[in-house]
Order: structure tokens, then sequence, then C-alpha cells
């Protein structure tokens, strides 16, 4: 998985980089496919491509902060990159630690930004903390094995340490499906401490994240059978985890006991299931929930109070106004 940082910079700077005028930032960065080529792919509000950055490999976690986007690779991955985001040009490439890899997200507050990666052996957590320019300022444990997503608010960084246990030579075998053991953690902003850790059920891994003034939500994915499987949507409500359950006629089997990614618009809950073809909407307050039909969706974000989704079939949009694209979007996107 090598990458040389001088040999990817100039690779870069004669790939397929391009800017038209338009706003001054994308309203959408997301990792995308196009033929054999992974991208990110910049939008404004109708679907019109601003630019796009050729990347090494599979991106899949991004995130934005003033006049900067981050994208990281697909788990396990050695590269992270700090593009412009108002031209997409490459500004720094970011290596992870050594003896570790990156683990597919990162999350930005005020100056700082925060990736997740784990040791090449036993895949142990830990967060990585950046300045504006991909200079390393610190690197603390996550408080669990394998950290997926990461989300901030005013009581720290919350990680989603999924469990898996992995090797760079399998690099997306798990070792332990039978025995995996995931968490909820939250560390201190400032220095690192860990605050807490709220277990999830063996051998169910917490992947994905979102925070608000109404709690935080937890999709999850199921390593065993699928009807074995227990809640995969979790609610934080004060120091406990609570389970949501899906709506009406869907079960763990009808989504492959997979959620993709998931977002808090307004109240609700927004889990997306792509090997179902199917967004639920749940108000945890409420116990309403709903379930909508798209073909493969995974991405979802809300942007000026409006939800947006995107699917590896290159739909992208408001529900009631997906567009079609060119592109097959990867897991997640951000509006910015």
């Amino acid at each position: 998985m090598g990458i040389s940082r001088r040999t990817f910079i100039v690779s870069s700077l004669l790939s397929t980089t391009q800017s038209w005028a338009g706003m001054r930032y994308p309203a959408i960065l997301s990792c995308a496919k196009n033929g054999k080529d992974h991208l990110v792919v910049a939008l404004n509000d109708d679907g019109r491509c601003e630019w796009t950055f050729l990347l090494p490999g599979r991106g899949h976690g991004l995130a934005v902060r003033d006049d900067m986007a981050i994208v990281v690779g697909r788990r396990p991955s050695d590269w992270a990159l700090i593009l412009d985001r108002a031209s997409g040009e490459l500004r720094s490439v970011i290596p992870p630690p050594d003896g570790m890899t990156f683990t597919g997200h990162v999350v930005c507050h005020h100056s700082l930004c925060f990736l997740g990666c784990q040791a090449n052996q036993g895949s142990m957590g830990y967060i990585l903390k950046i300045d504006h320019v991909g200079g390393v300022e610190a690197i603390f444990p996550s408080g669990g094995v394998e950290p997926h997503e990461l989300v901030i608010d005013d009581k720290g960084i919350f990680v989603a340490n999924g469990g898996r246990i992995t090797d760079p030579d399998l690099p997306r075998v798990v070792l332990n499906p039978n025995t995996l053991v995931s968490n909820l953690s939250r560390v201190r902003i400032g220095d690192g401490k860990l605050q807490d850790v709220i277990p999830l059920p063996d051998n169910l891994s917490l992947r994905h994240l979102a925070v608000s003034r109404h709690g935080l939500a937890g999709a999850c994915q199921w390593s065993g059978v699928p009807q074995q499987s227990p809640p995969l949507l979790w609610w934080l409500k004060g120091s406990r985890l609570m389970p949501l359950g899906p709506p009406d006629g869907v079960s763990a089997v009808s989504v492959n006991a997979y959620l993709g990614s998931v977002a808090w618009w307004g109240e609700n809950i927004i889990a997306t299931a792509p090997r179902g073809n199917q967004y639920w909407v749940i108000n945890p307050s409420t116990n309403f929930a709903r379930r909508f039909e798209q073909v493969d969706v995974c991405g979802v974000s809300v942007r000026k109070g409006r939800l947006w989704i995107s699917s590896g079939e290159g739909m992208i949009g408001r529900p009631e106004a997906l567009m079609d694209t060119r592109w097959t979007f990867d897991n997640h996107f951000v509006g910015a």
C-alpha cells in the first residue's frame, strides 16, 4: 500500500484536477468512481461539477473546514489528503504514523482536525490530531479497537470503535468476526483524555455516528447470522445507548444486517441501508419510523435544513428531486 509523498504530489499535479467558474465553495463533496478512476467530486446545488480530483485509491470519509477539504482513503489506507476547497488543488499529503494505517474518517473542529487510525498489529485504535497544513500535534488512544467514524460536540470527540481486527496483508478480512468487541468512546478534545466507554453487544460493530442537540445516533453492522442480529440503530440517551427498532416490515435480514450512514434531520434520525435499497426516517422521541426505497442508497447529509441522499447508482440530491450523474458515489458525502 506504500505511496511516496513526492511521487503522489507530482502525479496529482499532472492528473485530472479541474476547476470551473462558479460558487466560492462547492455545495457537495463526495468520493466517487468513474470507470476505473477514484475521485473526489465537487458539485454545486444543481449537480454541475465544480472540480474533480484523482485519488490514489478508493476514498471514503471527508470533512471541510474554512478553505480546505480533507479526504481519507477507505480503511485501511496509508494516505489522507488536504485539498483546496474552492479549486480542488492538492495542498498536502498526510501519512499515518509509523506502524499504523488510517481507518476511513476525519472530523474537524475550529483550527484542528482529527483522523482515526489503528495499529497494524492488533488494530488498537488511536486518534491523530493535525493542524491546518497536516502537521501532527498529538496522538492519543481512541478507547477501543478499529476507530471508524468520529464526531464532535461540546462534550468531546465521540468515536465509533468498530472492534474489527485486521492485518495489512489481508486488509479487508476481519480476523475476529465471532469475538468482536465494539464500543462508543468519548475523549476530551484538548488533551485526548478518555472520558467514557460504552459497550455494544458482542459482535455488533459500531460504524457511523451523527450528533446534534437531540443527541447522538449510531449505525452498526452485525458480523453474525442476520436472523440473529440485535438492533442496528442506537441512540445515546444520557449515558445509555438505547436501541431503536426499524420501521414496520423491516428486519435485519432485509438489509443484510448493515446500515451505511446516519444523520440527524431536525428531530429525526436518517439511517441508510444500501444492501436493502432503502433508508429510514426515525424519531426516537415519538417512535415514528418509516422506510423509503432507493436503490443502493448510502450517503446522507442535511443542507440548509433539507435532506440530501446519494447512491452507488449515481443519484444525488433531495429525495424528491434526485439528479442522475455519471459517478458511482461512495458511502459518504459532505454538504458544504
